[in-house]
């Protein structure tokens, strides 16, 4: 294979190592300082080019969640790598694999004026699992095969989270000609790439029996299932458990694993004082995000196990009895395998009927969550964007199919190119709901629905402003809470649909919300349906709802 010159060469070994270590998508940001990496990878990876590079991270960061495998992000020096730090910080909390190469121009020239020249090294600080400066290219096998070994060691610290390869390069950017002969010679010491595995931990024998032992001895167990639960153990492993020890499974609607077998509305009836005590709670994933659950779990006294994969914080108030660290599905069928089933089917019922009667009160829920409860009536992959969106399904949804819900950083930003890389990559009809906010922040992302060919709705909760505020004591504590959290902006988004050239529909009763979004999920590409509502409205619905809920004793 002949390459035109040292920066093409380079760039091939580059993308091959990518390659042999388990990469197969790119996102590309387009510009000039990243051309030999940029031609490489979109001659080479499944490559999407993505040309706002905020929304092109949160699309990649979509990408590497729906594939749970390492995607690749390129761009040029400058600015341009700083806007992807959003998506990088978001990787690095939610621990989803993704790779960012960022292209540099040569040490020598930096710190002295060189146009689009900021300061990359480390430039995302704790973010990321792994830095390292690549090598300049030259005409040194040593020091090629030193970029491999860079490039494999990052994607396999990558299964935990970001990382970040700085790559510098001097002209000729473009595939002409230069130096064939050397090129050639340093051609043909390419070798295979180099591969690189990373170890799995495994959970501490002693700690798992320990912890079997606390279970045992229990009669009224809880496990709670906070966001990403599923991802870490595999969903089956903690049902299973669930079922060995006869304890009730409260799966928040971030965990992915809510279904017949778990409790889907504790958020609601875990509010009320009179609600059942456990004696023990055993804990997987990060922070729940109804703040029922949260309230309930820090006013409790029983000892707490927590399993994770790893011993990185996942939320402030969790202070458990018993951490224990290593593959969660492992750990749990081995505490299966240690539990002789108990027979605990009262402690169990009771929650059961708290939840089911909750559920029978849901035709009286806010007219935005029975908006939402009507569109995923065709069980589709379901897309929760921050703020009120991912609280109303928290809340009033039952689950039964996949659901992402964005609760690394809790932000708003990149929620719609996050979602359209979640579906592009699953190939699954998606709904993504989100609120107006969300959906302004990330109005550049709708630049990615032209790739998709799968169905992809959007059903837009539009109240005009900051809805989530209107839950808190701000809302009647000052006069300057419409200015400040309100913010109030008028909009409409059809014009916005236009400009993207994607069908639009306006909806004000839920049921005409879900049958345009069942509607719409059954034609490829993207929709966009709009439902218009008032922030006060869905406030004193959610609170009329509440006191509805507490009418009949626990």
């Amino acid at each position: 294979m002949t390459f035109p010159n040292l920066n093409a060469l380079w760039c091939h070994a580059l993308v091959e190592t990518l390659a042999a270590n388990g990469v197969r998508r790119a996102v590309i940001s387009p510009g000039s300082r990243s051309t030999p990496l940029a031609l490489a990878a979109f001659e080479r990876l499944e490559a999407v080019v993505h040309a706002d590079e905020r929304s092109a991270a949160f699309f990649a960061l979509g990408l590497a969640t729906a594939d749970q495998a390492p995607v690749v992000l390129i761009c040029t020096s400058g600015t341009a790598a700083a806007n992807y730090a959003p998506a990088v910080i978001e990787a690095s909390l939610s621990r989803v694999p993704l790779v960012v190469i960022t292209a540099d121009r040569p040490p020598a020239v930096r710190g002295l004026g060189a146009a689009q020249t900021i300061d990359q090294v480390h430039l995302y600080g704790h973010a990321v699992r792994r830095f390292a400066e690549l090598p300049l290219p030259a005409f040194a096998p040593s020091t090629l095969r030193a970029m491999q070994a860079q490039v494999g060691l990052a994607v396999a610290a990558a299964g935990n989270g970001p990382v970040h390869l700085n790559a510098p390069f001097e002209e000729p950017l473009a595939p002409v000609v230069r130096d064939a002969e050397a090129v050639a010679r340093l051609a043909e010491t390419l070798g295979a790439p180099p591969r690189f595995k990373a170890a799995v931990q495994r959970a501490d024998e002693a700690a798992l029996a320990e912890a079997a032992a606390m279970l045992l001895a229990a009669e009224r167990p809880l496990i709670v299932a906070g966001s990403g639960g599923s991802s870490e153990c595999g969903g089956e492993a903690l049902l299973a458990l669930a079922a060995a020890l006869g304890a009730p499974l409260v799966a928040d609607v971030a965990s992915d694993l809510r279904g017949p077998d778990t409790i889907k509305h504790a958020d609601v009836f875990l509010r009320d004082p009179a609600a059942p005590r456990p004696d023990l709670v055993l804990r997987v994933g990060g922070a729940p995000t109804g703040q029922g659950v949260i309230a309930y779990l820090g006013g409790l006294t029983a000892p707490v196990i927590a399993i994770h994969a790893d011993l990185l914080g996942r939320e402030s108030d969790l202070v458990a009895t018993l951490a224990i660290a290593g593959d969660v599905s492992a750990a749990l069928h081995q505490l299966t395998a240690l539990l002789s089933r108990r027979g605990r089917g009262g402690w169990v019922a009771q929650w059961q009927a708290e939840d089911a009667r909750i559920a029978q009160l849901l035709p009286q829920a806010p007219a935005e969550a029975r908006a939402l409860l009507a569109a995923t009536r065709a069980r589709p992959r379901l897309c929760l964007s921050n703020s009120l969106p991912v609280r109303h399904a928290d809340t009033y949804w039952a689950g039964g199919h996949r659901v992402h819900a964005f609760r690394g950083a809790n932000g708003i930003d990149g929620v719609t190119s996050q979602a359209l890389g979640i579906a592009h990559a699953s190939g699954d009809p998606t709904l993504l709901v989100t609120g107006d906010l969300a959906f302004l922040h990330d109005l550049g992302g709708l630049q990615a629905a032209r790739e998709l060919k799968t169905p992809f709705v959007i059903l837009l909760l539009n109240n005009d402003g900051g809805g989530i505020f209107s839950y808190l004591p701000i809302a009647s504590a000052t006069p300057a809470f419409e200015a400040l959290f309100g913010t109030p902006h008028g909009l409409r988004f059809a014009a916005a649909a236009a400009l993207f050239g994607l069908p639009h529909v306006t909806c004000v009763d839920p049921q005409h919300a879900g049958d345009a979004v069942t509607a719409a999920l059954a034609t490829p590409g993207v929709s966009i349906v709009e439902f218009l509502t008032t922030r006060e409205q869905t406030a004193a619905e959610h609170q009329a709802f509440m006191a509805l809920a507490r009418a009949v004793p626990v």
